[in-house]
């Protein structure tokens, strides 16, 4: 049996024996290949940590961006919107004048008691106060953007249109207008009572709906 005492008997021997070189061989290789893979397998922990951290990093930035996105949106239509109801309040009796043929148009300032609207309000609150109707029906009435008095041309009927200003049509829109001008109606059983939905993108489904239920729509310019 050969004795290895020093680093030369072992590269002798391996020189000499092959099936001692290629155990050696394989021995080497084996112990570096285990190292090498609990290298790599640490790399790869290492990398799903950073991968995982960068992920969550991500996905709060795109949360982050959608909710202020959304901020922007909701500041933007609320501006559009205030820009389309002091339109029409500018325009307001001008276009009802057009679109309802209808003169001596007053803008009636809800819940005030200004000459052009005392009569309106005083009815309405008696109403109220009689439980002819409910809070939430005076509340709707109060949240009405604008209602314009007036006379027809033709029949020299008095008249209010009770209009809502809205920058993208909605069934919601429709339905509320219509409510309303059938409460408005309901108190005021002389006076003819028109619904008007006052808006700036056209949607001819939603147009159409309007339409079949009588509501007569007033479109605006652009907003600037």
């Amino acid at each position: 049996m050969t004795t290895l005492n020093t680093t030369d008997d072992l590269l002798r021997a391996a020189r000499e024996n092959q099936e001692f070189r290629e155990a050696f061989r394989d021995e080497i290789l084996k112990g570096y290949t285990d190292d090498k893979l609990d290298a790599l397998s640490e790399n790869v922990a290492t990398l799903t940590d950073n991968l995982a951290a960068l992920t969550e990093q991500v996905t709060a930035f795109i949360k982050a961006t959608n909710s202020r996105f959304n901020d922007v949106n909701n500041d933007l239509a609320m501006l559009k919107g205030i820009g389309l109801e002091s339109k029409l309040y500018n325009r307001g009796v001008a276009l009802m004048a057009t679109h309802l043929r209808m003169h001596e148009g007053r803008i009636v300032r809800v819940a005030e008691q200004d000459d052009s609207s005392s009569e309106f309000n005083n009815n309405i609150l008696s109403a109220l106060r009689a439980g002819r109707i409910t809070q939430d029906q005076y509340d709707r009435i109060l949240d009405t953007d604008m209602v314009v008095a007036g006379t027809e041309t033709e029949s020299d009927s008095p008249i209010y249109a009770v209009i809502e200003a809205s920058y993208s049509l909605s069934g919601a829109d429709v339905s509320k207008v219509c409510a309303t001008a059938a409460l408005v109606g309901r108190l005021f059983p002389g006076v003819v009572v028109k619904s008007v939905l006052y808006y700036l993108t056209p949607n001819e489904r939603m147009e159409g709906e309007a339409r079949d239920q009588g509501v007569t729509l007033v479109r605006a310019r652009d907003i600037r």
